[in-house]
């Protein structure tokens, strides 16, 4: 289980306004991703897809897929920093999920939301890389 990790005040300050931040856009992001697969959906015509002489057809389908996935990965991001908010608050913000160890102060500004250090972030990576 994650300890406690001292801060400077300031620097909590700091990377709560990141995370904040971070949140806020994604969550933006989310939404107009979501608009802009709704809006791919009201614009398909089912004439454009029977049409074996468009080549761009089925492009339509393929930019609301893109859209909502990247509306998923968004959305994941908010809630992350959700998350790391509520670890901030909690005192058990910055130390990594993997091996207990402080999280950098430069990779929580790179990434505020991160649960891992850099060793086990690479270690989860090729785990799932082996497996996948």
């Amino acid at each position: 289980m994650p300890t406690a990790t001292p801060f400077a005040p300031s620097t909590l300050t700091e990377l709560a306004g990141r995370l904040e931040q971070r949140r806020c856009a994604s969550a933006r992001l989310a939404a107009a991703l979501r608009d802009d697969a709704a809006r791919a959906i009201e614009d398909l015509d089912v004439s454009d897809l029977l049409d074996n002489d468009n080549p761009d057809g089925g492009n339509n389908g393929v930019a609301r897929a893109s859209a909502l996935a990247l509306a998923r990965l968004a959305a994941r991001t908010a809630g992350a920093a959700d998350e790391a908010l509520v670890r901030l608050a909690a005192g058990t913000y910055g130390a990594c999920d993997g091996c207990g160890q402080r999280i950098p102060l430069a990779r929580l500004r790179a990434m505020p939301e991160t649960r891992l250090c850099v060793a086990c972030k690479t270690s989860h990576d090729r785990s799932l890389a082996l497996a996948g």
